[in-house]
C-alpha cells in the first residue's frame, strides 16, 4: 500500500528538487568519465547491432547478446556516422555522442527508485534512495559505455515497480503500462527473461495477499490478462515481428535446455531473434565463459561462489549494509517485498550460485537500485549519510569508475588479485597506454610476453583472462605490480637479471632459423606462443621444450644475449606469436591474442 509522500508538516517540494539535482549530479559525472575511456571491446557490436536496427530496420541476431535498445545509442551516428574503433590515433570524442544516451538510463533509474522509495516511506526516503542510485560508481560507469547494462537496470527497476503499482492501484492504464515495461526489457538484456518467474510469483503472490487483507474476492481477470497481452505484443513490436510464429523445428538449437524443441512442429509466438538469443546465451551459461579469474584463482569451469565475493568488493559499502538492513528492517513491511526484496534475493542468489558465463559484477547491476530503496526504509538521516559515503567513496576512483572496489583494496595496485574482465579492464584505457609509449618510445603498450625494459601489461593479460595465464606467471609470482596506471594498467622495466627468475639465459650463437629479428645489441627476450608440443631455438643455441596436449597453449621464452645484427629463431610446432622483447615479428602466425 502506498504510503504518504512526505512527514506530516513538511512540504515534498524541495526533496523533489534535492532528487533531480542528485540525479543531474550522476549523469554530469558519467558524461565526465566518458572523455577518458577509449572504446571497451564490447561496444562496437552493441553500436552495430543499434546500427543494425536503426538504419537497416533488420533484427537479426549476429551475437548472443545484442539487443534492439542499443538503437537509441545509434541515433547519434545517423549524424555524426560510425565512430572508429580502432587504430592508435582513437579518442574520446569518437564515442561520445553514441555514448551520451546512455545516461538517460541512469537517469530514469533514478528517478523510478525515488519516485518507489517515495510512495512508500516518504519524500526524504526517495531522496535517500536516489543518492544511493545516482552517485553509485558502478551504476555511473556503465551508463557511460554503449552496452546493454544501464537499460536493463532500468527497466528491471521499472518492471518491479510499475507491476507492485498495478496491483497496488489497479486500473487499466496501471496494468497495460505494466505490461509494456515488461516487454520493453525484453528487448534490452537476457537478465529480463528472470522477470517471468520473478513477477510470475509476485504479482499473483500480491493479488492474493491484497484480496485477503480487504477481504474482497471479486475476480477482475482482465486487467492482469491485459498485462499479459501488452508485454506479449511489445515484445514482438520491438523486434518489428521479424520472425514471429517461426516453428520451433525451423530453429538451430544449441543449448541442451532448448534443443528438445527442434523436433516440436509449432509456431513460436515471440520473434525468432529474441528466442535464438535466449538460446544462445542458455548455450554460454551451460558451457561457462573459459576464463574466470576471483580472489587471485583462475579457472576455466567457473565457480559457484565468483559475483558473491566480487560483489562484495565492486559494491559501495554502504549500499551493502544499509541496503541489506533494509532488507530485513521489521518495521512498514508490506506487499512492495514481493517486487523488492524477492527480485533482489532472486537475481543475487541466481547470478552468484548457479550461473557459470562470469565475466564481470555488470550482471548483478539491477540489484543494487532494488537495495537502493531498500536502504531507504531506514530512518533518513542514517540512508542519507550511506549514500554520501557511498558517493565520496566513488568519486574517490573517478574517472576510472568501471574499476572500482570498495574500502576493502587498501592498494590499488593490487587490484587485479581480487577481479579482472569488465570488473577492471575492459580496453577502456587505450588513452593512457597511449600517453604512456610517448612517454617510453622503446617500451612495448599492452605487451602479450614478458620482455627486457619497460612494458606495460594490462590486467587481462596479466592474469590471463586474455590469452593464458602462463604467459605472465611469471611477473604474477616474482614481480607483482607495485604501481599502477588507471589501476588497469601495469607499467614495468624489468632487467635481464630480473628476468633470470623466470627463463633461462645464454648467449647468442649464430645459426640457421625459420625466422630472424634485427636486434641493435643486449639482452633480448624471444618468446614463443605455441599450443601442444613445441620446441624453441634461438640460433645454435640449447633447445626448449614443451609437451602439452594439442588444445593446451604454453610459453617458451629464453633470455638471449646478442651483438647487433641479425637473430635466427626456428620454432617447431604449432606457433600462436613470436615475439623479441615482446615486439611480434610481423612474418610469424599470429592467432589468439
Amino acid at each position: 500500500m502506498a504510503r504518504p509522500t512526505a512527514v506530516s508538516g513538511t512540504s515534498s517540494t524541495p526533496w523533489r528538487r534535492a532528487v533531480w539535482a542528485v540525479a543531474l549530479l550522476g549523469v554530469l559525472l558519467t558524461w565526465g568519465a566518458t572523455w577518458h575511456r577509449t572504446p571497451t571491446s564490447d561496444e562496437p557490436r552493441h553500436l552495430q547491432m543499434g546500427r543494425q536496427v536503426l538504419l537497416e530496420r533488420d533484427w537479426a541476431r549476429f551475437d548472443n547478446s545484442k539487443m534492439p535498445v542499443s538503437a537509441l545509442n545509434a541515433l547519434p551516428t545517423v549524424i555524426t556516422g560510425p565512430p572508429r574503433d580502432e587504430g592508435p590515433e582513437i579518442t574520446h570524442r569518437d564515442w561520445f555522442w553514441p555514448r551520451m544516451p546512455q545516461a538517460l538510463w541512469l537517469l530514469g533509474t533514478v528517478l523510478v527508485a525515488a519516485a518507489w522509495a517515495r510512495r512508500l516511506w516518504g519524500a526524504q526516503a526517495g531522496l535517500v534512495a536516489a543518492a544511493f542510485v545516482a552517485l553509485d560508481p558502478n551504476l555511473q560507469a556503465h551508463a557511460g559505455l554503449v552496452t546493454t547494462d544501464a537499460p536493463i537496470v532500468f527497466l528491471v527497476l521499472a518492471a518491479c515497480y510499475t507491476a507492485w503499482r498495478a496491483v497496488e492501484q489497479p486500473d487499466w492504464p496501471n496494468w497495460v503500462i505494466a505490461g509494456a515495461v515488461f516487454g520493453v526489457a525484453q528487448a534490452a538484456k537476457f537478465t529480463a527473461a528472470f522477470l517471468v518467474p520473478i513477477l510470475g510469483l509476485a504479482i499473483p503472490a500480491a493479488l492474493v495477499w491484497r484480496r485477503l487483507s480487504s477481504g474482497r474476492w471479486s475476480a477482475r481477470v482482465g486487467r492482469p490478462l491485459a498485462y499479459l497481452f501488452t508485454a506479449w505484443l511489445v515484445l514482438n513490436a520491438c523486434y518489428g515481428f521479424q520472425g514471429s510464429f517461426t516453428p520451433a523445428s525451423e530453429i538451430t538449437w544449441r543449448s541442451n535446455l532448448m534443443a528438445p524443441l527442434a523436433d516440436v512442429d509449432v509456431p513460436l509466438p515471440v520473434p525468432r531473434p529474441w528466442v535464438e538469443g535466449l538460446d544462445w546465451v542458455r548455450s554460454d551459461d551451460e558451457n561457462g565463459s573459459g576464463n574466470i579469474y576471483a580472489e587471485g584463482e583462475f579457472t576455466a569451469d567457473g565457480r559457484a561462489d565468483h559475483y558473491l565475493k566480487a560483489a562484495t568488493r565492486k559494491l559501495t559499502l554502504p549500499l551493502l549494509l544499509l541496503g541489506l538492513a533494509g532488507v530485513l528492517w521489521p518495521r512498514r513491511r508490506g506487499r512492495e517485498d514481493l517486487f523488492l526484496v524477492w527480485p533482489a534475493l532472486f537475481l543475487a542468489a541466481w547470478f552468484s550460485l548457479a550461473f557459470n558465463f562470469q565475466i564481470g559484477t555488470r550482471y548483478l547491476l539491477p540489484v543494487i537500485p532494488l537495495l537502493a530503496v531498500g536502504a531507504a526504509r531506514l530512518p533518513w538521516r542514517v540512508g542519507l549519510a550511506g549514500a554520501l559515503l557511498a558517493g565520496l567513496s566513488g568519486l574517490s576512483w573517478f574517472p576510472h569508475s568501471l574499476c572500482y572496489q570498495n574500502e576493502r583494496l587498501l592498494d590499488r595496485a593490487q587490484a587485479w588479485r581480487f577481479v579482472a574482465d569488465s570488473d577492471l579492464d575492459w580496453d577502456q584505457h587505450g588513452g593512457e597506454a597511449k600517453a604512456w609509449l610517448e612517454r617510453n618510445p622503446l617500451g612495448v603498450a599492452d605487451a602479450d610476453v614478458p620482455a627486457v625494459g619497460p612494458m606495460l601489461v594490462g590486467a587481462n593479460r596479466l592474469v590471463g583472462v586474455w590469452g593464458h595465464p602462463g604467459r605472465f606467471a611469471c611477473l604474477r609470482e616474482h614481480f607483482p605490480p607495485s604501481e599502477h596506471i588507471a589501476t588497469s594498467w601495469y607499467p614495468y622495466d624489468l632487467s635481464a637479471e630480473e628476468l633470470e627468475a623466470c627463463f633461462p639465459r645464454q648467449v647468442y650463437e649464430p645459426g640457421q632459423g625459420t625466422w630472424s629479428f634485427e636486434h641493435a645489441g643486449g639482452p633480448v627476450v624471444v618468446a614463443a606462443r605455441v599450443r601442444g608440443d613445441a620446441s624453441l631455438q634461438v640460433g645454435a643455441g640449447d633447445q626448449l621444450h614443451v609437451q602439452a596436449p594439442s588444445h593446451q597453449q604454453g610459453l617458451l621464452a629464453v633470455i638471449v644475449d646478442a651483438p647487433p645484427g641479425s637473430i635466427t629463431v626456428s620454432v617447431v610446432g604449432r606457433v600462436q606469436g613470436l615475439y623479441a622483447n615482446a615486439r611480434p615479428h610481423p612474418d610469424a602466425p599470429f592467432e589468439d591474442r
